[in-house]
């Protein structure tokens, strides 16, 4: 997912400062993420292809957020918690981006699936272009683990849109 994957790129001197060490090595985290989204991504989309889409989204976006990625990222008490958590996050939007193209392309009519698709590969490009350098101002105004608690909260609100719907 967008934000979720990069979120990290403008918090690379502020990570680096909380763990104690060199600024080279919290681009690991972006590399980490990118190399087990990779890896998991066609294995998991193959093992869930069965299930629900719906069950596997709301599954993976509580994965990618709620349940590890994004929250332990903004608590990690080591460097070791960061690499994983990131890592579990990388789980999660390996199936997620997919399996959301998937209900985008299924649920829309023959006409509109093109403009279903773009709606979803836009909101992961917006949320990189605009969620990153909001990500950044607000990792050093407030601290680098903020970025990741708002990331979990609007994670969150939209996991919960779900649950509103009749």
């Amino acid at each position: 997912m967008g934000l979720g994957a990069f979120i990290v790129v403008g918090l690379v001197t502020p990570i680096a400062a909380r763990f104690a060490i060199p600024t080279s090595r919290p681009g690991g985290l972006l590399s980490t993420y990118a190399l087990v989204y990779e890896q998991s991504s066609p294995v998991l989309i193959a093992l869930s292809s069965r299930a629900s889409r719906k069950l596997v989204l709301m599954l993976m976006l509580s994965l990618m957020t709620l349940a590890a990625g994004v929250v332990f990222s903004a608590v990690a008490w080591n460097w070791d918690v960061m690499l994983i958590s990131r890592a579990i996050s990388a789980i999660g939007g390996g199936v997620f981006t997919p399996a959301a193209a998937s209900v985008a392309y299924s649920l829309s009519a023959p006409h509109n699936r093109g403009r279903m698709l773009f709606a979803v590969f836009l909101g992961i490009t917006l949320s990189q272009a605009l969620g990153v350098p909001l990500a950044l101002l607000l990792g050093q105004w407030l601290g680098w683990p903020v970025s990741f608690e708002i990331t979990a909260v609007l994670a969150a609100f939209a996991w919960s849109m779900h649950f509103s719907r009749p």
